[in-house]
């Protein structure tokens, strides 16, 4: 490993004796540089506090400061590099004194060239041996720290025996937080995004305990740059993001050591309710946790079999408001169940696989559109989150009622899509997802709706999003940029655009034109 270049203060009240050590010697072949120089000893002392030396070369006669108390007041403010004393005296005293205080060398002017480059050489390995021993010792204890940091998160009670605070432990406030990268392939990687720009890294402690990625804040600033930091992805949150590709667990603040265990063990029960997010959900926190769990087993054989034969005397009624009830309830329930994800899975893939069975047993002809039991299992474990599973569980059905169904009158079928619509427009839909839904081809489907409603399917979708984004401007303090993405747009400009497009001014002119005209309070 190449040595590090080492910088040398030149402090002589003579210019001409500055100049000549100058160029006495080689200093580069030596390893140093001249990083500057002094002409008195009140100016080598600010000097040294401001160019941080690894040597000093100075008389040890000037003015203002002599060399030995300009010596004695430097160790006393801290510095611990090397000292060599070039003097016209010869004096004894002289020489103990500077002993005393750590000097690498004494020696007497003028200055002989091979004694100065032999005095040069010895105090650069002393400053190199003391950087080594700094090193190693860091080292050690970035070690250490991180296994007794380990211990604290482990461990119901600190060790009375360890001093935490030689560890850095001396922050009023700490905050744990989990974190899963969720793309392994996303250039962005949460720990360096985080550290870029919340550093200093004093501030927070990165490490890896029970095959979780763990971030511990420091102090008040940096639980406060975290939130604004958060705060900042959230509100732009797009795909591709450093926070689209994470899923982040916050910890409540501690405020004690002995707080470290029982926090860390809510963040890991926290990080089982990643099961329960919504797609655009990335961070939870101790008040995403239910206010009561159940004390009774629900995710068992007996509710799967229950919401299975509830399931599939709708889906033979071809009953989509009330699958769509069946399944708001069932997503509540599991909401406060204590059970892991793994469990929760199994439970939803033998609904669905007791479903299929059902309605199989009645209607043959539905195996035809339906994939193997196998590949359904495999189709509920790939899923994420309940939203995911929820979703699958949606689509699976409408594939089954439309077997079941057959050829069903086309005008009721066109009404349930309408109905469809009327409740999800907030969803990015589209022809070729609602379609396959509701047993039609898109292109069809297409064709159908202009037939039927004068107008094609994204115009009749802008229209209920325009007309709901208007109702929510009048019943609601919400800001129209939340009210857009509340109507299903994701991008503010468009929905500005059509809802001009619609009603001929701006959301902001129509609140307040007809907040006027009904009476009502204006939208502070």
């Amino acid at each position: 490993m190449n040595e590090p270049v080492l910088n040398v203060l030149i402090a002589d009240d003579e210019i001409f004796i500055r100049e000549g050590l100058k160029y006495i010697i080689d200093w580069r072949a030596l390893g140093f540089d001249i990083c500057g120089e002094a002409q008195d000893g009140m100016d080598a002392l600010e000097k040294m506090a401001s160019l941080h030396p690894n040597l000093v070369l100075l008389d040890i006669q000037m003015p203002l400061l002599s060399g030995i108390e300009l010596i004695q007041k430097a160790r006393e403010n801290g510095y611990e590099g090397e000292f060599i004393i070039l003097s016209g005296f010869s004096d004894f005293q002289y020489a103990q004194a500077a002993i005393r205080y750590g000097v690498s060398c004494y020696l007497t002017k003028p200055i002989d060239e091979t004694l100065l480059t032999q005095a040069v050489l010895s105090a650069k390995e002393k400053i190199l041996s003391s950087l080594r021993t700094k090193d190693s010792y860091y080292r050690y204890m970035m070690k250490a720290r991180n296994t007794v940091l380990a211990d604290l998160l482990g461990n119901a009670q600190p060790d009375i025996n360890i001093h935490y605070e030689e560890f850095g432990f001396t922050f009023p406030v700490y905050q744990i937080i989990l974190y899963e990268n969720l793309d392994t392939l996303s250039r962005f990687h949460f720990a360096e995004v985080f550290a870029a720009v919340c550093g200093p890294n004093d501030s927070f402690e990165l490490l890896t305990l029970e095959g979780r990625n763990l971030l511990l804040l420091k102090g008040n600033s940096s639980l406060t740059r975290f939130r604004t930091f958060l705060s900042r992805c959230q509100g732009r949150l797009q795909k591709g993001s450093p926070l689209d590709s994470v899923f982040l667990v916050c910890g409540r603040p501690v405020y004690s050591l002995k707080e470290f265990h029982p926090s860390y063990l809510e963040c890991c029960l926290l990080m089982e309710r990643r099961f329960f997010c919504q797609p655009s959900q990335h961070a939870v926190s101790p008040k995403d946790l239910p206010a009561h769990l159940h004390e009774n087993a629900f995710a068992d054989s007996e509710h799967a079999q229950r919401y299975a034969r509830k399931l599939s005397d709708y889906i033979k009624s071809a009953n989509r408001k009330m699958i769509a009830e069946t399944l708001d309830e069932l997503e509540s329930r599991l909401l406060s169940c204590p059970d892991k994800t793994a469990a929760l899975k199994h439970f939803l893939a033998d609904i669905l696989l007791q479903v299929r069975s059902c309605v199989t047993q009645s209607y043959s002809q539905v195996k035809e559109f339906l994939c193997s039991n196998a590949a359904l299992l495999e189709q509920v474990e790939q899923r994420s989150t309940l939203n995911e599973i929820m979703s699958y569980y949606t689509e699976q059905f409408e594939i089954m009622i439309n077997a079941v169904v057959g050829n069903a009158d086309t005008e009721s079928v066109f009404e349930n899509i309408l109905d469809y619509i009327e409740h999800n427009y907030n969803e990015p839909l589209k022809l070729e997802t609602l379609a396959p839904l509701f047993g039609y081809n898109s292109s069809y489907l297409g064709k159908l709706f202009t037939q039927r409603m004068g107008k094609n399917f994204n115009s009749y979708l802008n229209e209920i999003r325009v007309q709901n984004a208007a109702r929510m401007l009048l019943e609601t303090n919400r800001a129209a940029g939340a009210i857009a993405a509340l109507s299903g747009y994701r991008s503010v400009d468009y929905f500005y655009q059509k809802f001009k497009q619609e009603f001929g001014c701006s959301s902001a002119e129509y609140r307040k034109k007809q907040g006027q005209d009904r009476g009502l309070p204006p939208v502070l």
